[in-house]
């Protein structure tokens, strides 16, 4: 199941690339103009076939509209049907492809079984996006006519090789390879990497923020490596976006009045929209305050509008921040060993604590501070069915274990995380753990 929402994924986005192709020019040399007029021929019967020509997101700043509680339980996946051509050392390479850089993919090629022509179009497909233009239209000969690739994998590969960025549209049903999903997200990757360096931030924002979901529902095995790469990105990206006070994000305004705090602002804001989850800490990073002295009369504060919630796959071992459909904030985690597994399901944030005690079932309650207090700074808990659980979120007294199998089941973070998390997500946010 997690491939199948990945693989709709992938096919939309080739479609995309396919109705927009950009022409080739001359300076683009004719060693691959073979390759890009077939490409190009593709796509122009498609969009004579009537298929819509999606375009690259623009964010607009502009008045929140009235204030409406999204449903709180989670979208169901697309579900599509892999082709049957996939190979099952293919899924090593599409992940390499995907995940890192060009040096190791052409290692790992020498030694895979699979057709000449798919080890050069991914050999192709690396070095061009590593920017070696002219060994990846060496390896692009001759694969316009190789039966070997597929129409949504020839439109990727032109885009790599064009540098044509990748128009962020929504997921369809519909077959694809595995070859063909990593290179869409791997373009992804790019694209938001160069928005970053750019200054385009909610483009940059947007674009990780599709990556880290897509790649969390992929059947290949997670890179922790690839993971931090994009959540690094995605932090720079957001500090310019989400957390922005001039940021391009829905919201409503509130005037600051004569002996407010955040925490009247909070209460009133509630009253005049209710149904709002909302907490102080959201409201002061989302406008930059560093603490309530910042707070004067007059001032206009902007309040997100659209749903927090959280993200939790198991697999990867990362946790994901949401305002509405955007990864705004990620981190790694831990989950429970064998034997006391975090359990997937969707749960409410209940108790939040700092400086907590331990309170083991069946045993003593261990006070913060104690050596046997395995919580660390924070504790966030889950509620199922409106009653605590035993699971949430907490700290740790030893960060090297984040990222392993070695909780009780509970999401085990780093102590400078979890205190993040504490500040900026509401009481009541619902929490999808996946498998």
């Amino acid at each position: 199941m997690r491939l199948m929402w990945v693989l709709a994924f992938a096919l939309t986005v080739a479609l995309g690339l396919w109705i927009g192709l950009p022409r080739t020019n001359e300076a683009q040399g004719k060693e691959s103009a073979g390759f890009l007029d077939a490409s190009a021929s593709v796509g122009a019967s498609l969009s004579a076939a009537g298929a819509p020509t999606p375009s690259a997101p623009t964010i607009v700043a502009q008045p929140a509209p009235p204030l409406a509680v999204p449903p709180t339980t989670a979208p169901e996946k697309a579900v599509v049907t892999p082709v049957t051509s996939v190979r099952p050392a293919e899924a090593e390479i599409a992940a390499l492809v995907l995940h890192r850089p060009w040096t190791e993919v052409s290692v790992r090629l020498e030694q895979a079984q699979l057709p000449e022509a798919r080890k050069n179009m991914y050999r192709a497909f690396s070095a061009a996006l590593a920017g070696d233009r002219e060994r990846a239209q060496q390896f692009s000969k001759g694969l316009d006519k190789s039966d070997d690739l597929d129409i949504r994998e020839r439109a990727l590969l032109a885009s790599a090789l064009q540098g044509a960025p990748v128009a962020a549209v929504p997921a369809a049903s519909g077959a694809d390879s595995i070859g063909a999903v990593a290179m869409a997200l791997a373009l992804r990757a790019r694209d938001a990497d160069l928005a970053l360096a750019k200054g385009q931030a909610p483009l940059a924002a947007a674009a990780y923020s599709e990556v880290l979901l897509a790649d969390a529902t992929a059947e290949w095995p997670s890179d922790r490596t690839a993971l931090q790469r994009w959540t690094d990105g995605l932090t720079q990206a957001q500090a310019g976006h989400r957390w922005n006070a001039k940021g391009t994000w829905p919201s409503i305004q509130v005037t600051v009045k004569s002996g407010d705090s955040l925490t009247l602002i909070r209460q009133r804001t509630i009253k005049e929209n209710p149904g709002m989850i909302l907490c102080t800490g959201l409201i002061g990073r989302a406008n930059q305050l560093r603490n309530e002295r910042d707070l004067h009369p007059g001032d206009v504060l902007r309040i997100p509008t659209e749903r927090v919630h959280m993200l939790v796959d198991i697999s990867t071992r990362w946790v994901l921040y949401m305002i509405g459909d955007e990864v705004v904030a990620a981190w790694e985690g831990g989950v429970g060993k064998p034997g006391n597994d975090t359990i997937p399901g969707t749960y409410k944030i209940g108790l939040k604590q700092k400086n907590p005690t331990w309170f083991r079932p069946g045993a003593a309650p261990v006070p913060f501070g104690d050596p046997q207090n395995l919580l660390g700074t924070r504790w966030l808990s889950w509620q199922s069915g409106g009653v605590e659980s035993h699971l949430g979120f907490h700290g740790t007294t030893d960060p090297n274990t984040v990222g392993g199998a070695v909780s009780s089941g509970c999401v085990r973070m780093r102590n400078s995380d979890v205190e993040v998390l504490f500040e900026i997500l509401p009481e009541k946010s619902e929490v999808v753990v996946r498998p």
